[in-house]
């Protein structure tokens, strides 16, 4: 497990074949026409070069989905099965989905199994809340837990198989001290979301390490100055997220590798 983990710290972002589509809805759930209309007009409190959805999924999911809000991006919305971990995410509560199981403990096996059996209430709500004008989809999750490890590629999947657009997965590694356990998890997590990089259905692949990067730097005015983790993380997705279509091809072209930064 460690070896896995070690060979893991290594990898940040790999992006396979940048291609975007702009979002085309397949299936079609039955809507209230104003929460549509609504869904359909949001807009981010920026110009970017492409138009992201951002879903997280569990604790830690839901954590760098309260990032990218904060970042002004406002397709967003979060997943859990514990009310508790949803009470501290500051975004909308309408942009909020309780799976109400009492949580899934530290069993990845557990969450996925209540997310297939909610897989047509996770399409309802994602489709709902963010209607369909965005070229990109990021699903966002630690992978070592258990709701986030086990349901987020669940997630990906129900995406995935009801739209043409681009989906893509940011996971957060977790740290040595966490425990077997949590390595476990991650292990069985990354395995699965490594092969679907690897089959071509996922672009891109962002993996956060906690453990990696003990100090945090970034530069201002010229000068490399010492930041929270959440300011190098605003400071990361800022600079590849949100580049203009050059840079942005430069920073995440086809299997490129880019050290990143931790969430």
């Amino acid at each position: 497990q460690n070896s896995f983990l070690s060979l893991l710290a290594l990898l940040f972002f790999v992006f396979l074949d940048f291609n975007p589509v702009h979002a085309e809805i397949v299936i079609d759930g039955e809507l209230n026409e104003t929460e549509w209309k609504q869904a359909q007009e949001i807009e981010d409190e920026f110009e970017g070069a492409y138009k992201f959805a951002i879903i997280g999924v569990g604790q830690g999911g839901s954590r760098i989905a309260e990032t990218f809000w904060n970042l002004g991006y406002r397709r967003v919305c979060v997943i859990n099965t514990a009310k508790q971990d949803l009470k501290f995410i500051n975004i909308p509560e309408d942009r909020k989905l309780l799976l109400d199981h009492g949580g899934a403990g530290k069993d990845p096996e557990t969450a996925e199994k209540i997310f297939q059996e909610n897989s047509e209430e996770i399409w309802d709500f994602f489709h709902g809340k963010l209607g369909t004008t965005y070229d990109r989809v990021l699903v966002c999750a630690g992978a070592g837990g258990g709701t986030g490890a086990g349901g987020a590629p669940v997630v990906f999947k129900i995406i995935k198989n009801n739209t043409n657009a681009t989906v893509g997965f940011v996971s957060a590694l977790p740290t040595k001290a966490e425990g077997n356990q949590v390595a476990k998890n991650t292990k069985r997590t990354m395995q699965k979301i490594v092969e679907y990089a690897k089959d071509g259905i996922l672009s891109p692949l962002v993996v956060l390490n906690n453990e990696k990067i003990k100090e945090l730097t970034i530069v201002k005015n010229k000068k490399r100055v010492k930041v929270s983790r959440e300011e190098y993380f605003n400071y990361r997705i800022k600079k590849f997220i949100n580049a203009d279509i050059k840079n942005y091809g430069e920073h995440m072209g086809a299997n490129s590798l880019t050290m990143a930064g931790i969430a």
